[in-house]
């Protein structure tokens, strides 16, 4: 028995029984993210996302699972690649009122305007965002502050980049 999003989900050991732990959690890790369904009300949904096949995304599934995300979507896709099918569907499977949980910020935006047109889109749409490293949940006063000074800081970082720029060419010249 496993607890996920507060109820006990069975699977049948017959097909874990004689398995390596990893192999059979990994199994049953599988099953859980594609298959479980919440018990009522409200959805978490989780984004998880790696660059490439060679790296591990158990990690930000762990942290998915113990935030609470009721279904959870993954990529196996650089962050610069505009379409990211798994993130597609989170965003498809979003009603109001339900929150896009990632792990990091950046696994859900390729920069900082990015990020915040992303969750602007969200908001406009009454679902609530939530970054478990960056502890930013956009439902609290403290989250949407924190949201507004990352915007703030992206904005200065883009007027910044021509005078860069120009001084650069100039230092050249």
């Amino acid at each position: 028995i496993v607890r996920v999003c507060g109820r006990e989900c069975r699977t049948r050991t017959a097909v874990l029984k004689g398995k390596p732990f990893e192999t059979a959690k990994a199994a049953l890790r599988a099953n859980l993210r594609h298959n479980h369904q919440p018990d009522e009300g409200h959805m978490r949904i989780g984004y998880a996302r790696v660059s490439t096949s060679e790296q591990n995304i158990d990690l930000q599934i762990d942290a998915l699972q113990a935030a609470g995300c009721n279904r959870i979507f993954e990529d196996h896709i650089s962050g610069v690649k505009s379409d990211r099918p798994g993130l597609g569907e989170a965003f498809r499977a979003l009603k109001p009122q339900d929150t896009l949980v990632v792990w990091r910020l950046d696994r859900l935006a390729r920069s900082m305007r990015d990020l915040t047109d992303t969750i602007h889109s969200l908001h406009a749409r009454e679902i609530g965002f939530h970054s478990i490293c960056e502890h930013i949940d956009v439902g609290s006063a403290f989250g949407e502050f924190a949201l507004h000074i990352l915007s703030a800081v992206a904005h200065f970082e883009r007027a910044l980049i021509p005078a860069r720029v120009r001084s650069t060419m100039s230092a050249r010249s």
